[in-house]
């Protein structure tokens, strides 16, 4: 082949690039950092922005050091399919050089309530400690929620790495709402991981009308539910195809852990996964919780649960009122085809699937059952006696297994949240953790992929 030959076959591939994936034609970095005194311009560290710009571009990213910002609401145009990247500067990924200093990412970029009115968003903290510490963004919120979509018809948005909160969970002179709230409406594509909502009166996650959800390694705990405002871990309602996956769920109250509902005509919520969860209240309730009305995952209103999966969940400490799995029996409802297979309850109030009157092919079985009140019927469960040694440290809530439990049956779904594969040692165990007599040296999930774009 001649070189002119050559050079014409590589411009007309980078053209048909471009044409194809035309963010990467003019993706931008820019740079946001409180305090800052050069330009102004966002160009880099030393002349950065010092809050988000009114308008922002597509296919850009946009780097935050540390500090404190306003709220903000990203309302920018769609343009096919190109993102907006909003990540917090940390020392492995912060974009230009000039004028950084390692000072700017080692701490939290905190904000006001933020919303989103258009698609193709991603908002990245990129970091956290722990579980529950150490987040790139953190937004205090006073309102009724913190990260909000109210718009409808919202696709393909990701948030991750944020701490979310508000002031007291039981003063009734708070907004009701939730933390992290998606309102109803026709959305898809919605991805909430790794995050950590706490201290609300009401849901501490709130989503509605979602098409192809992920919901996976966050941290909930600690709401507030009164007579006015009825309080979830996480209110679903009219969503389809659902993954809620390696959450740990802590210390709430009100109607359920994974609440179903319906504020309107009786329809299905169909394909959802659940799985490698744990739900828990700490020893002598610690945060002194109220009860927990219609079960850690349960399905009320005029919803019907149609092709459900619920494996391998851990159950703690739910002693008061109901902890079992719930499909409700009101007259628009019809179950079908819901199997909850190797989950694990433990001090609890109610074990198993409890199908009612409504539920055809359902089954609940292979539970592990330690200690609980009003278990119902299974043919392969493993029964127990009280004894916290089952668990690595249960008087920190480190629930992670210290010996292996009779075998489960093998699922789809083949990893714990630590990412240990199911059944390696030749025991599938039951509950949220996988066995193993290596023992747990880091009890953090795989962090997400960084540096990944979408054009």
């Amino acid at each position: 082949m001649k070189k002119t030959e050559h050079i014409h076959i590589l411009a007309l591939a980078l053209l048909l690039t471009l044409l194809l994936f035309p963010g990467l034609a003019n993706a931008a970095n820019w740079y946001i950092r409180s305090g800052a005194t050069g330009w102004d311009n966002g160009t880099n560290w030393t002349d950065a922005w010092t809050r988000l710009p009114a308008t922002l571009n597509r296919g850009d990213t946009y780097y935050i050091a540390d500090g404190i910002y306003g709220g903000y609401t990203f309302d920018d145009a769609e343009s096919g399919t190109t993102h907006i990247y909003v990540k917090k500067a940390i020392a492995s990924d912060h974009g230009n050089e000039t004028g950084w200093d390692s000072a700017y990412g080692d701490g939290q970029a905190t904000f006001g309530r933020i919303q989103f009115t258009t698609s193709y968003w991603e908002w990245n903290g990129q970091t956290r400690t722990t579980w529950k510490s150490g987040h790139g963004f953190k937004i205090f919120q006073t309102g009724t929620y913190g990260i909000g979509v109210e718009a409808q018809n919202i696709g393909n948005l990701t948030i991750k790495y944020t701490e979310v909160y508000s002031q007291n969970p039981d003063s009734t002179g708070e907004s009701c709402g939730g933390n992290i709230k998606i309102s109803h409406g026709f959305h898809d594509n919605i991805t909430i991981s790794y995050n950590y909502s706490h201290t609300k009166r009401g849901n501490l996650m709130e989503m509605g009308g979602v098409d192809n959800g992920l919901y996976e390694y966050n941290y909930l705990e600690y709401n507030g539910s009164d007579a006015i405002c009825h309080g979830q871990a996480i209110q679903e309602q009219s969503s389809d195809n659902m993954i809620i996956r390696y959450n740990i769920i802590g210390d709430w109250e009100g109607t359920g852990g994974i609440v179903v509902l319906s504020s309107g005509g009786a329809s299905d919520s169909t394909n959802w996964d659940i799985y490698g969860n744990v739900f828990f209240r700490g020893d002598d309730n610690p945060k002194n919780r109220g009860d927990i009305d219609n079960g850690v995952i349960a399905v009320i209103n005029n919803k019907s649960a149609v092709d459900w999966r619920i494996h391998n969940n851990t159950i703690i400490n739910i002693y008061q009122n109901k902890a079992s799995i719930q499909m409700k029996s009101g007259v628009d409802q019809a179950h079908s085809n819901v199997v909850a297979y190797n989950n694990l309850w433990a001090n609890s109030a109610g074990a198993g699937l409890d199908e009612g009157t409504k539920c055809t092919n359902c089954e609940s079985d292979y539970s592990y059952l330690m200690s609980n009140s009003s278990v119902y019927s299974e043919n392969n469960s493993q029964t127990e006696s009280w004894d916290a040694s089952i668990f690595t440290d249960y008087t920190n809530e480190d629930y992670t297994l210290a010996a292996a439990t009779n075998a489960g049956v093998a699922t789809s779904f083949d990893t714990d949240l630590f990412g240990n594969t199911r059944g390696a040692d030749g025991t599938w165990d039951r509950g949220a953790y996988e066995y193993n007599d290596g023992g747990f040296a880091d009890l953090m999930p795989p962090m997400a992929p960084m540096n990944l774009q979408v054009f």
